[in-house]
């Protein structure tokens, strides 16, 4: 993995420490034998090349009634166990078998049950989940080197059918310096599961366009495209001056029993949000795979704050070179806290840290 520093829009360093929050069991009905808090679980390095440890992912039915993270306990300390975080509700799970030889999985709980499914890739999947009275679909992924996943959970939805909606999350590799996204967990608009995945080479490199990236430690090259990545950063340790950056530039998502593909991009900086004092429901980036099919061929490059359809990206799906659908994608925002409002006319502390951002509005 290449390591590098990322420079914010040539002026807003993003440095820090993750926080986390703990989640209060809201069900009392749930109270199984469950000693420790899964999402704190550390993985065992020595089941590193294991089918036991811990897994990470997220669930969701297929009408987003219930959407949040999964974390199973496969053994990792000798138990098996699954947690639902959603919200502020927090569901638990027993194994209904502990002979993990096998590659199928099954949880219980008094919120519902699914089965995991060991794939090809080391991926426990399931379209089998009732959750809450709702059918529904999950995927998690193996944690190792005795680091935790980080996890951010998104949704997609077409403009041309408000109605069809669907989820779409993000795995997080905190292993090292910086935080890349390791693997995105979509829903298929006819239900199922889409995974991608960094480590399979899935992922297109995109050009960073709003950020610029230093050189290469190891080339002195300056850096001029970048992976996906996702930075969650406190300076200083408080949530209102946390730095949130999410960057998923020119992407595309192919599905094999088709000719379809998806084209997207993903785009959102807290801190330049705030600095501007700009909302939160709105594309804040370089959109190259859907400047074509979304906001036209003639349409210039550049480093945009797109607002007025409140979406943090956007995506197209195409056969070939015809469109067939086109909608957004949010980001959960909710837990991002805004700072407090400056005393004066302006939002801006120091002019130097303003940001110049083509207005483009569709």
């Amino acid at each position: 993995m290449r390591k590098f520093a990322l420079l914010l829009f040539s002026s807003l360093l993003v440095t820090g420490c993750s926080e986390e929050s703990v989640l209060e069991d809201q069900n009392q009905q749930d109270v199984l034998p469950q000693i420790v808090d899964l999402s704190k679980m550390t993985p065992n390095p020595s089941l590193d090349n294991d089918i036991r440890g811990t897994y990470t992912g997220s669930i969701f039915t297929t009408g987003l009634e219930e959407h949040g993270i999964l974390y199973v306990n496969a053994g990792n300390d000798g138990k098996y166990q699954a947690t639902v975080v959603a919200g502020t509700d927090k569901y638990s799970f027993t194994a209904l078998s502990t002979d993990f030889d096998v590659e199928v999985l099954s949880f219980s709980g008094a919120h519902g049950n699914f089965d995991l499914v060991l794939d090809e890739h080391g991926r426990f999947v399931s379209d089998n989940v009732m959750l809450n009275g709702h059918e529904g679909s999950a995927a998690v992924f193996k944690e190792t080197g005795g680091a935790k996943f980080g996890i951010v959970l998104g949704s997609w939805f077409s403009f041309n059918d408000g109605t069809v909606t669907g989820a779409w999350d993000y795995i997080l590799d905190q292993s090292g310096g910086n935080i890349l996204i390791a693997a995105s967990i979509f829903e298929k608009p006819n239900g199922g599961t889409r995974l991608e995945q960094a480590s399979l080479g899935e992922y297109e490199i995109g050009t960073p366009g709003c950020y610029t990236f230093g050189t290469d430690p190891d080339t002195g090259e300056t850096i001029t495209d970048a992976p996906p990545f996702y930075i969650s950063e406190n300076i200083p340790a408080t949530p209102s001056d946390a730095q949130i950056e999410v960057y998923m530039i020119n992407q595309t998502v192919d599905f094999p029993v088709s000719t379809h593909t998806v084209l997207y991009d993903v785009a959102f900086s807290k801190s330049i949000a705030d600095q501007n004092g700009l909302s939160y429901d709105r594309f804040l980036g370089y959109p190259q795979a859907t400047i074509g099919p979304v906001f036209g061929s003639t349409a210039p490059a550049g480093c945009y704050n797109i607002a007025g359809d409140g979406v943090n990206g956007y995506w197209a799906r195409m056969d070939g070179l015809t469109m067939l659908d086109v909608g957004g994608v949010l980001i959960d925002t909710s837990t991002f806290v805004p700072p407090p409002p400056m005393i004066g006319p302006s939002q801006l502390s120091d002019a130097a840290d303003q940001v110049t951002l083509q207005e483009w509005t569709l």
